[in-house]
């Protein structure tokens, strides 16, 4: 279905929730064109006022989830368009989207021919170009949007196995520009083509990152031989090309008159180029794009935004190995155990055999048979105390929290993107201030963002009081006694300088030192986390450790890994119980070659 034909029925079943609900309106439709499977999805919520000033918020639900509400001004004769992000879940569940103003309220849906019911596979975007031009991948997930309209939120692609940037790409904003940045951060892959003119090759947010040094372009024939790779002979005819320098750290992985394909490390991500644009001239109707796309994207199943599926082995969890972070002993609140069911049994047991039996038959036998209103009572709070003391030193422990997450780094960037997991312990009910601070998304443990839910039901019943003014917020979250809760969460952070390798030769070997230019305690280990790793030591905020490499050329780039001791995120809420107490990274960085 079109965009304008999903605004039309969206349009239609708004009226139909808005006619004699009083002045306000709502319609809701997806901003992407195209049907989603599952998934995060943007959502564009137009909403009106007729009737007196109003305010209130658009309250945005899915089944599992937490509730998050966007605030919005409704003054008389008002209509306002409010973008959100929602999770939809292909499976059972569709958003609900709720305008609640102190005027009233009104309720819409997102229309069901919008979503691709049982398919649980990322999707494909395109940003730029024009609607259909990802039809050949024969997915129903291939996505389209303007650059003009694209999120400028890192989560809002998720759930996309990759990202095209295409014709007129841009102009997409700086904030768009620094989402899509984050989220190759985390392992996201973008797409760049060339061909006869992309201004986007010149563009300065991009060129840190793009595969070529783009000079121009030209026209070149494509050799017979990447049919073999291709599995179709490419046009016969000269197709547009760019050409140039191949960018430091970049990798060619399809060489012809000039290199075809290649890509380039971006954080845990990277950025791929075809020097021609497959969306123009004779490669429109090429039939040798789907299996090109699927030579060298990312395979169904695959996206950025590694560990976003909400479970706890994956929050925080990448291919680095565990770090060498502070362990805590003393006890805390995620490490009490229930008592053992047979104690339990026991324990009831016990109280039935001695408030039945043994006390009713010796208070006959003493001819005290009316103590049994004193006697019952009490036993009945001896056992009581005796099942309180399984959870008393619950009730004497501070509230608090325990976060694990890894933060994703690229050099080049200002912020990093952290990925966490956060466990909160509540002793006494009330309403809290989690104190988030540039929080992306959250979403309880146990909700599954590309498929059904694992236990969202019960998370869901905690209401953490979201709000969205462009970052999460939850300055109102409501807790019953002794509550646990679990989430996981996606935060943007500052990390300009905090890691500097210089390269250098001598002796037939390269020496690189590594400066800790963050705040914080630093444990890194230059490599993949394979054999060939080289721990640099515990680095303390401004020292500098080097290792020495075999081989006589500087690398343009290196991976780093390990821990920061002290680095906090996600909610600050009451006593730090993390153990341990660093927070892992992953980062690319950039050698300055001496």
């Amino acid at each position: 279905m079109g965009i304008r034909a999903a605004a039309s029925l969206a349009l239609a079943i708004g009226a139909g929730f808005a006619s004699g609900a009083g002045p306000l309106g709502i319609r809701v439709q997806p901003l992407y064109e195209g049907r989603r499977a599952s998934g995060m999805v943007a959502l564009v919520a137009t909403v009106s006022n007729s009737g007196r000033d109003a305010t209130g918020a658009v309250v945005v639900s899915t089944e599992g989830m937490a509730p998050v509400r966007f605030p919005v001004a409704l003054p008389r004769g008002s209509v306002k368009r409010v973008r959100m992000l929602a999770p939809l879940n292909a499976y059972y569940g569709t958003p609900t989207v709720v305008l609640e103003t102190d005027r009233g309220s009104v309720r819409a849906m997102l229309p069901p021919s919008e979503i691709a019911y049982g398919e649980d596979h990322p999707g494909a975007l395109l940003i730029g170009g024009a609607s259909g031009e990802l039809n050949f991948l024969e997915e129903s997930t291939g996505l389209f949007v303007q650059a003009e309209s694209a999120p400028d939120r890192p989560i809002a692609y998720a759930s996309m196995r990759f990202v095209v940037l295409g014709e007129g790409a841009e102009r997409m904003s700086d904030g768009v520009v620094d989402a899509l940045q984050a989220w190759a951060e985390t392992g996201g892959t973008i797409v760049v083509v060339g061909g006869a003119s992309n201004p986007l090759l010149f563009d300065r947010r991009w060129t840190p990152f793009l595969p070529l040094e783009a000079e121009g372009s030209r026209q070149a024939r494509i050799p017979s031989s990447v049919e073999k790779l291709w599995g179709r002979p490419m046009p016969d005819a000269p197709i547009a090309v760019a050409f140039g320098r191949v960018a430091p750290g970049a990798r060619v992985a399809v060489q012809g008159p000039v290199p075809l394909v290649m890509d380039r490390p971006l954080g845990s991500g990277r950025v791929l180029m075809f020097a021609f644009n497959p969306f123009e001239g004779p490669l429109r109707t090429w039939p040798g794009r789907k299996k090109m796309f699927e030579q060298h994207l990312p395979a169904m199943g695959s996206t950025g935004m590694m560990g976003l599926q909400s479970q706890p082995s994956y929050f925080g969890g990448t291919r680095i190995p565990s770090s060498p972070g502070v362990i805590r002993n003393e006890p805390d609140p995620f490490t009490v155990e229930l008592p053992a069911t047979g104690t339990v049994l026991m324990l009831l047991a016990g109280y039935v055999v001695l408030v039945v039996p043994i006390n009713f038959l010796l208070l006959r036998k003493l001819k005290r048979g009316e103590w049994a209103w004193v006697t019952s009572p009490l036993l009945s709070l001896g056992f009581a105390a005796v099942f309180f003391s399984f959870a008393a030193d619950l009730y004497k422990t501070p509230l608090g929290r325990a976060v694990t997450g890894t933060l994703y780094l690229d050099s080049r960037l200002d912020h990093g993107y952290l990925v966490g997991n956060a466990q909160l312990f509540i002793p006494r009910g009330g309403t809290y201030d989690l104190r988030f601070d540039a929080v992306d998304w959250v979403a309880p443990v146990g909700f599954d963002l590309y498929g059904s839910g694992y236990g969202g039901r019960t998370e869901s019943r905690i209401d953490l009081g979201l709000v969205d003014n462009g970052n999460l917020h939850a300055r109102r979250a409501a807790f019953p006694n002794l509550a646990f809760h679990q989430f996981g969460f996606a935060q943007r952070l500052e990390t300009a300088g905090w890691l500097a390798v210089r390269g250098s030769v001598k002796n037939g070997k390269v020496r690189l030192e590594l400066t800790n230019g963050s705040p914080y305690s630093m444990a890194p280990t230059i490599g993949k986390g394979d054999a060939n790793a080289l721990p640099v030591g515990i680095l303390a905020p401004g020292a500098s450790g080097a290792v020495q490499l075999a081989g006589s050329r500087v690398p343009p780039h290196v991976f780093v890994f390990g821990s920061l001791e002290g680095l906090e995120a996600g909610p600050r809420l009451g006593k730090d119980y993390s153990s341990p107490t660093s927070m892992r990274f992953e980062a690319v960085v950039q050698v300055v070659n001496e």
